[in-house]
């Protein structure tokens, strides 16, 4: 059967536009769009659509909110590893968003914490995983440009301070060199997304979802600090 006018302009249209800008077209509005135009204005009509999302892609700052997102998706990552503890963010996020990488950390001796530390690191990463979830969901993260995302992803993963100079020198050529290094990771990636709160905000329309959702993270990453420095606190304690 021969596919009508209608349905070549559509096909026609869609083929000009790669996944990364179908992602951000509604599909239904693009199809009956497409389906009307003369044969002549495709290609005006596929220029102005991409035009239109990479003003978007720009405006609302897209690269900048995955980085900030990437950025706590690792914090959780090292915080589970490091504290052996489960990270529901894996499961959450598979079939959502591309190249989730989990952290596993390997000591030369395995950290026993108590209880009550314990549990203090489950509720860090459940608001930590509270507010990944919350981005997700509110579009927050959006996808990438392609042949931008290794570049995006390699950056957040070299983000590192120095937080604990102290520390870092005082094991340096210990056992424990390689713990108050990722104790130090740790404390740059909360510093990182201090610094960079400002980037959950979509429009004005959605001022109050952006205010909750960035008391959410301050609180987590407050949460996660005050954990990580009793930790510290042990290793400064140790002759």
């Amino acid at each position: 059967m021969r596919k009508s006018n209608s349905e070549r302009k559509v096909k026609r249209a869609t083929n000009k536009l790669d996944n990364f800008y179908l992602s951000y077209i509604k599909s239904e509005n693009f199809i009956k769009e497409a389906q009307n135009i003369p044969n002549s204005q495709v290609n005006g009509y596929v220029m102005t659509k991409k035009m239109k999302v990479d003003i978007f892609y720009e405006k609302v700052k897209v690269e900048k909110k995955y980085q900030y997102f990437s950025n706590l998706k690792y914090l959780i990552s090292i915080l589970c590893s490091y504290f052996n503890i489960e990270n529901k963010i894996i499961k959450f996020l598979e079939n959502k968003t591309d190249g989730f990488e989990l952290f596993e950390i390997r000591l030369s001796y395995e950290p026993a914490f108590n209880n009550k530390i314990t549990d203090k690191a489950i509720d860090c990463t459940n608001w930590l995983f509270y507010s990944l979830r919350d981005m997700v969901k509110g579009d927050y993260v959006l996808p990438v440009r392609p042949e931008n995302f290794e570049k995006l992803e390699k950056k957040i993963q070299l983000e590192n301070q120095i937080m604990i100079p102290k520390l870092l020198k005082k094991y340096s050529k210990t056992e424990f060199c390689f713990e108050t290094s990722i104790l130090n990771n740790i404390l740059s990636r909360i510093q990182y997304a201090r610094d960079n709160i400002d980037v959950i905000y979509l429009t004005k329309s959605t001022l109050e979802r952006d205010k909750k959702l960035r008391t959410m993270i301050k609180s987590a990453l407050t949460r996660t600090e005050k954990l990580i420095n009793l930790i510290i606190q042990d290793l400064e304690s140790v002759a």
